[in-house]
């Protein structure tokens, strides 16, 4: 019969001909036939389907073997078993793909498919190795699908797995759009084939990732073969995400495994994104972002980032593959914060995906819109100053809203590589950054008063957004230079806190003794002193042919400032309106009244603060005007000075106990031992303290002064000294008002400044009263404020309150420095600061919305309360607000963008900082990594500061109670 079938063929009758014998010879098939006969034709039938090229061979090999095998089911078995799979691998094979489909319709047939399934289970690895293709790797796969007991099991299952790894990572895609559907149908057979290996063979799962990862880890070299097929991706998508966490996390603590190969790899899947409908490549790729965060390996992570980001952004326009890539793109985005490097390669490139997007207008689309959206908004918030490069992006999205600033936030301190607490060691270098993103200041020895000043200032928006975009930078002794770095630092740095050396260096006043704690209302004061005078200078200077760079150097380099100058807060009328001005500065105006012959004098002064002299301790300073008077009679312009020669009239041999009875600072002729100041210091400041409000001190303030006896007034119209009346109004209100709590004054006891520890209830709002300045310039005639003259200086001379004012200015709370201590030479100074005034205006803080606030202390910072500051003093008796900052209500200064936007050079300077920061942390982590210890719960550094139990400390007396002299650093 097979020899008649092979004339029939070999014949040169036409095809239609053929085909009719054919079906004659073929209905003979369910006749009784002899094995041979039967073997002879299954051979034949074998022969046409798998080799031959023609096909109506191939047809009528079809034909001829389906009628024979279904009739002849024992005899297909003998000869499937004994010869087809014995003998058809021996040799290369022509056609793999169509011998592999063939094997699967014989097992389709046969009765008992077992015994062919075990001949075949043996051949799979070398069928895998000898025939890479992907048409034998889907046929072979759906073979295992269809035929699982073809499937083999341990080191063959291995085998198996890592042949079809190695073929498919050197899959091309075909170029027809054909050709490539059924290369995606093929690679699914494949993917699937994988999952179920995987499932009969769970302990092949792991050599099987690793011969992954080694493939797509391979380093590129050049003229090598090209990289690994996405194709790959499909392989893993079965894997689920708790194994995807502990192989990545596995791979990257290897320290067998390069960096370079990391990077390849991550490079590899992150590319993975480009092939389509697989599932949990997104999870591969930000799992393996995460894992190497943990480990420092930011270098890697950078050179990934931006080698990828524009592809991976650019997928977002094809729906097959857009979720897994906007989870991708979305992690690398809120994960890359120290530098817009990332961000700004991508801009340009917006405008165009948004089209496309809502081109398109599917559910999918629509949501990806909104979600790029928020993300751009979020991005633009956090890499601010950058108009021109923003503009296409804002236009494109501007039909989005804002996302609330809290949710942006919270989004860039989930995914901030810097974030999280578990990866660091214990060195304070790397520290985690305060919960509520902000970095804190290094104490460099005692200098809080300078941290709580420059973090006090730092809080005053348009304060700080003017400095950073001042537009001059002239030498790097600069103060305004060295605040402007201070605050581009503050505002973006990836580390916990930021050390400002340098500007130490350059603002640290020329009495100030290195190491040693210092007034913080005196370095304000010499700090504002200092800005003003070099935006003056450099405003004359711009417009002299003077070289710049010699003038903007401090003035200790160039004259010597005398103590009493600088610390002098009276600022005379200048023609350029520095920034120190425009934000801090006021003007008030001071009258005299001669009691004589009724001469009034008139004089206006600027001022940049308010000293607010407490009423019982006030003997000299009433009779100065707003801005001190003549500053060199007095030692601090805070202090309130209580006369040595008004304390002799005290018997000096009274014992100390009743010193301490009485109430009173008394001289005696000995020393006090350590012991006893300390023990008189706490005893005195506990029987001493009471409660004030700052209404009541700014009232006191402004109370009209006689002036008398030795400190009467000289008269120009008299010529003569008389008694005179004198009274101080605000005429201009400033921006910023700054009041200082003069709470130092001299103890003779002690022999040094003691502190006032009344506690001073602070209001949220403030108003501050003010008055026209009408015939400020007719000295000789009565002013508006001279009634208020005539009834409050009566012939008996006795002073009462002026009531009845024009106008008043309301303020808002924004910032307090509050000192711990007993005295002024030692204790520790903190701020809290108001972080939510960021809208369009500031209002009052009577209850219209939630407040913000945080506690600085030094390098640590914690959110805080308008309450804790209000309660500190009932809670922590040596703690007591100081230097307060209040913003007028409605201010230009609350006017402005809703983060800090920073001059590109200061942007890059930080920029670079954080990337050399980034790579510290990898490095420490390197050097520690056999060595780390977890955190201790009790270790101060990370330790967060909760003001409900303990007062803030570590730079001196705090309220914990430490004697001066044992300073805590």
């Amino acid at each position: 019969m097979d020899k008649i079938l092979q004339g029939i063929v070999a014949s040169e009758h036409t095809e239609g001909v053929k085909r009719a014998v054919i079906s004659k010879v073929l209905s003979s098939a369910s006749s009784q036939t002899p094995d041979e006969q039967v073997q002879a034709l299954l051979h034949l039938s074998a022969g046409w389907i798998c080799e031959e090229e023609s096909l109506f061979l191939q047809e009528v090999g079809q034909l001829t073997f389906e009628a024979w095998a279904c009739h002849h089911k024992e005899a297909l078995q003998n000869y499937l078993c004994k010869s087809f799979l014995v003998t058809v691998f021996a040799s290369e094979v022509k056609y793999p793909a169509r011998v592999l489909g063939f094997v699967k319709e014989c097992l389709r047939i046969v009765s008992d498919p077992d015994g062919a399934c075990q001949l075949i289970q043996r051949q799979c690895v070398s069928l895998a190795r000898d025939y890479p293709d992907l048409g034998p790797m889907a046929e072979l796969s759906s073979l295992l699908l269809d035929y699982p007991l073809c499937i083999p099991d341990g080191p063959y299952a291995v085998g198996l797995l890592q042949y079809l790894i190695k073929n498919l990572s050197r899959l091309n895609a075909p170029p027809t759009e054909g050709d490539q559907r059924k290369c995606l149908a093929d690679v699914a057979l494949v993917s699937k084939a994988v999952g179920a290996i995987w499932q009969r063979n769970i302990q092949a799962i792991a050599p099987s990732l690793v011969c992954l990862f080694e493939v797509i880890s391979q380093v590129p070299q050049e003229d090598t073969a090209p990289p690994p097929s996405p194709a790959l991706a499909c392989l893993v998508q079965f894997i689920t995400k708790d194994i995807v966490d502990m192989v990545t996390k596995r791979v990257t603590a290897d320290a067998n495994i390069s960096d370079e190969q990391l990077k390849t790899a991550l490079i590899r899947i992150v590319d993975w994104l480009s092939w389509p409908g697989v599932r949990n490549v997104d999870t591969w790729a930000v799992t393996f972002f995460v894992n190497l965060a943990a480990v420092k390996k930011f270098s890697i992570l950078i050179h990934v980032t931006i080698a990828t980001v524009e592809s991976v952004f650019l997928k977002l326009s094809f729906p097959v593959v857009r979720g897994s890539a906007f989870a991708v793109f979305r992690h690398m985005m809120l994960s890359f914060q120290h530098s817009p490097e990332a961000f700004h390669k991508i801009t340009n490139l917006v405008p165009g995906i948004i089209s496309k997007l809502q081109d398109e207008n599917t559910v999918s689309s629509r949501e990806c819109c909104k979600n790029l959206a928020d993300l751009l908004y979020t991005l633009m918030y956090h890499f601010p100053g950058y108009p021109e490069m923003y503009l296409s992006v804002i236009e494109s999205i501007k039909s989005y809203p804002i996302p609330p600033e809290e949710t942006m936030k919270s989004s860039l301190l989930q995914v901030t590589w810097a974030a999280s607490k578990n990866h660091f060691g214990l060195s304070s270098k790397f520290a985690p950054r305060s919960e509520t993103g902000k970095a804190g200041l290094v104490n460099l020895g005692n200098t809080c008063y300078m941290n709580s000043i420059i973090q006090a200032l730092f809080v005053i928006k348009g304060f700080r957004e003017e400095i950073l975009n001042f537009p001059h930078s002239v030498s790097k002794q600069s103060i305004m230079l060295q605040l402007q770095t201070t605050f581009a630092f503050l505002a973006h740095t990836q580390r916990a806190a930021y050390s400002p050396d340098t500007f130490l260096q350059v603002s640290r006043p020329p009495w100030f003794t290195a190491g040693a704690q210092q007034d913080c209302s005196e370095f304000l004061k010499y700090l504002l002193d200092q800005l003003d005078e070099e935006e003056s200078s450099l405003a004359k200077l711009l417009s002299s042919p003077a070289p710049v760079e010699s003038a903007l150097k401090p003035s200790t380099s160039g004259k010597t400032v005398s103590t009493e100058e600088s610390r002098s807060s009276i600022h005379p009328v200048q023609t350029v309106t520095t920034l120190v001005q425009k934000h801090f500065g006021g003007k008030s105006a001071t009258s005299i009244r001669c009691l004589k012959c009724n001469y009034i004098s008139r004089r206006e002064e600027a001022f940049v603060d308010i000293p607010l002299a407490f009423p019982e301790t006030d003997a000299s300073s009433r009779t100065r005007g707003l801005g001190g008077g003549d500053a060199k009679k007095r030692p601090c312009p805070d202090v309130a000075v209580c006369e040595p020669e008004e304390l002799h009239e005290a018997q000096k041999t009274v014992d100390l106990e009743q010193a301490h009875g009485s109430g009173h600072c008394l001289m005696r002729d000995e020393a006090l031992t350590p012991d006893e100041a300390f023990a008189y210091q706490v005893s005195t400041s506990s029987q001493g303290s009471r409660q004030k409000d700052l209404e009541g001190l700014l009232r006191h303030f402004f109370n009209p002064e006689l002036m008398n006896g030795d400190n009467q007034y000289h008269c120009d119209s008299c010529s003569h000294l008389q008694d005179a009346a004198k009274i101080t109004h605000i005429v201009e209100a400033p921006e910023i008002l700054v009041l200082t709590l003069m709470r130092f004054s001299y103890d003779p006891v002690l022999q040094k400044r003691c502190k006032i520890q009344d506690h001073v209830i602070l209001p949220k709002n403030l108003h501050l009263p003010r008055r026209n300045s009408d015939g400020e310039s007719r000295p000789h005639e009565y002013p508006s404020e001279d009634e208020d003259l005539e009834m409050a200086l009566p012939e008996v001379k006795k002073l009462k309150s002026v009531e009845g004012d024009k106008t008043s200015v309301e303020y808002s709370l924004v910032g307090a420095v509050v000192h711990s201590g007993l005295s002024s030479e030692s204790g520790h100074y903190y701020c809290y600061g108001r972080t939510d005034h960021n809208d369009e205006s500031l209002v009052p803080l009577e209850g219209i919305r939630d407040e913000q606030w945080c506690l600085f202390n030094d390098d640590r910072v914690s959110g805080s309360s308008f309450e804790s500051l209000r309660d500190i003093s009932s809670r922590f008796r040596n703690d007591t607000a100081y230097v307060l900052f209040y913003q007028k209500v409605g201010s230009n200064d609350a006017r402005h963008l809703s983060n800090t936007a920073v001059r590109s050079r200061f942007q890059d300077m930080v920029a670079k900082d954080n990337s050399d920061y980034l790579q510290e942390q990898e490095r420490e982590a390197r050097n520690t990594t056999s060595s780390r210890r977890s955190i201790s719960g009790t270790n101060p550094w990370y330790k967060d500061p909760d003001d409900s139990n303990e007062p803030p400390g570590g730079c001196g007396l705090g309220g914990g109670g430490v004697p001066s002299g044992h300073l805590v650093f």
